[in-house]
């Protein structure tokens, strides 16, 4: 599928794991994240021949010292489930993907539409969160 030019592949971590519910905050879970990163690029390394500087939080869920773990290890644009617009000035270590596990074609093509228009997005990302 890379060979062909349809998909790119991008990190989504080594093992999914939450790793806010393993350990506390603090130095070992800083240290468990980096690893995960790095395991991950290791991998897209090994099987593809590189990896990018794009991260897909599993689940969607970070937090601020998951960021900045990710910024050391190189990555520049993060990816979240957070339901707001992604416009052109907005953060790259902040952007908003949209779930499509389980929806129909119908679904997605109604969101990109939405999602796709910085009006539409704004309007329904505020009627979402109310």
């Amino acid at each position: 599928m890379h060979s062909t030019g349809s998909f790119e592949f991008h990190s989504h971590t080594h093992t999914h794991t939450r790793w806010d519910l393993q350990l506390p905050t603090g130095p070992d879970r800083i240290a468990a994240i980096s690893q995960e990163l790095a395991l991950s690029r290791a991998a897209l390394e090994r099987r593809l021949g590189y990896s990018s500087d794009h991260l897909c939080w599993p689940q969607g869920y970070y937090e601020a010292d998951y960021v900045d773990a990710a910024v050391k290890q190189g990555f520049n644009y993060l990816y979240t489930t957070e339901n707001k617009p992604n416009l052109r000035t907005g953060d790259p270590l902040h952007i908003g993907r949209v779930v499509t596990k389980e929806r129909s074609a119908a679904w997605l093509g109604q969101r990109l539409a939405i999602y796709g228009s910085p009006l539409l997005s704004h309007l329904y990302t505020k009627l979402r969160k109310s």
